[in-house]
């Protein structure tokens, strides 16, 4: 763990919302928020957002981008 964050600054997790909404989707891997705020209790900087009423879509990679690239471009 302590190598991980030490190479790893930030770790972006990404859904539509309405990826979320399926049940199906939460049983692969567990439940996507809690898994970033696990990470975020273990001390790594993670970022969970939801692109509002998209699925996985052109519109949802478009707002994730747009999220993520704010956050390596800070001073």
């Amino acid at each position: 763990m302590a190598a991980f964050k030490q190479k790893i600054k930030l770790v972006f997790v990404s859904y539509g919302s309405r990826e979320l909404d399926t049940a199906s989707r939460r049983g692969f891997g567990g439940d996507p928020r809690a898994n970033a705020d696990a990470l975020k209790e273990a001390g790594i900087n993670s970022v969970f957002y939801i692109s509002p009423d998209t699925g996985h879509e052109w519109l949802t990679w478009r707002r994730s981008l747009r999220e993520f690239a704010q956050l390596l471009f800070r001073d």
